[in-house]
């Protein structure tokens, strides 16, 4: 799960993003459904279930704890692949590695070996 950015004027979101390759049983034991291929589609806003499983209560702590700390109402987007909102996720993430694009890390280690191959060739 992963909370975006907050503004004073923007609504609080957070994300839960299930990766088409999500065990069958993290998927049932967080949304109570069979298989990623059972969940919404179009992934819609939504309530999370509170299960009797220790994936559902670990992530309802987690989602309680911003709530508390950042707003009571947060929306909450369930986020998969190819959804509407995959983009939107992937931008709120800062550093993990997405499709195509460089992590910070990764960022300044090609401009490392840059200035070396640079230095060497100079």
């Amino acid at each position: 799960m992963r909370l975006q950015s907050l503004t004073p004027q923007s609504n609080p979101q957070a994300y839960i993003y299930v990766a088409p390759q999500a065990p069958d049983e993290a998927v049932r034991q967080l949304m109570g459904v069979e298989s990623v291929a059972a969940l919404p589609s179009p992934p819609q806003p939504l309530l999370l279930p509170r299960l009797d499983t220790p994936f559902s209560r670990a992530a309802h702590h987690v989602l309680d704890a911003c709530r508390a700390r950042h707003s009571a109402f947060m929306r909450l987007r369930l986020v998969t692949a190819k959804s509407a909102h995959e983009r939107e996720f992937a931008n709120a993430i800062v550093e993990d590695r997405t499709e195509g694009v460089m992590s910070y890390i990764e960022f300044l280690c090609d401009i490392h070996k840059r200035i070396q191959d640079l230095d060497a060739n100079a």
